[in-house]
């Protein structure tokens, strides 16, 4: 399956260049010309990653942020004329994974979208969560909502092959 982005800019052109960029390195886009249909997209949709502007009309690029909240499932890149470090700084404390001033080279867009989707799923593996169940692998910790779960040693093995084959059916004496 491809990583889709989202690429949110007023600027219709701009968008336009990006897409063509990031769908000739095998992505699928997204386009949404401010922050408010945005977030009406994501109620519908499932993306990877989110290329967001700073300064558009009606709701600017901070503000979608804080909209998406800290339960948001994707990394976000802010692209912004907005080229001072105070800014970049504003940008990336807020929550943002990365940062990138007006103008821009369309590969460099390319590249910091691969390279922040490559450190997303490196930090997905060591936490994997299915419905209020956490599983922290790298630390072998199991949550219940806020509750550590006791597992045998057993149990755990049985739940780490459970989640790693997902939908898969298991036959008793395979297990």
């Amino acid at each position: 399956m491809k990583d889709t982005i989202m690429i949110v800019d007023d600027s219709k052109e701009l968008r336009k260049v990006i897409k063509l960029y990031l769908e000739n390195a095998g992505y699928e886009t997204i386009e949404a010309e401010n922050g408010k249909m945005a977030l009406e997209i994501l109620k519908e949709k499932d993306i990877s990653l989110m290329i967001l502007d700073i300064m558009m009309p009606e709701m600017d690029g901070f503000e979608v942020l804080d909209a998406l909240g800290e339960d948001r499932k994707f990394p976000v890149i802010f692209l912004s004329a907005r080229g001072k470090v105070e800014n970049k700084i504003k940008g990336l404390n807020l929550g943002g994974d990365d940062y990138i001033s007006k103008p821009f080279d369309p590969g460099e867009v390319v590249a910091r979208v691969m390279a922040v989707l490559c450190r997303n799923q490196r930090s997905m593996k060591k936490q994997i969560v299915v419905g209020s169940l956490k599983w922290d692998v790298e630390n072998r910790v199991v949550y219940l909502g806020d509750k550590i779960l006791e597992l045998r040693a057993k149990e755990y093995k049985l739940l780490t092959l459970f989640i790693e084959a997902g939908q898969g059916v298991y036959q008793a004496g395979n297990i």
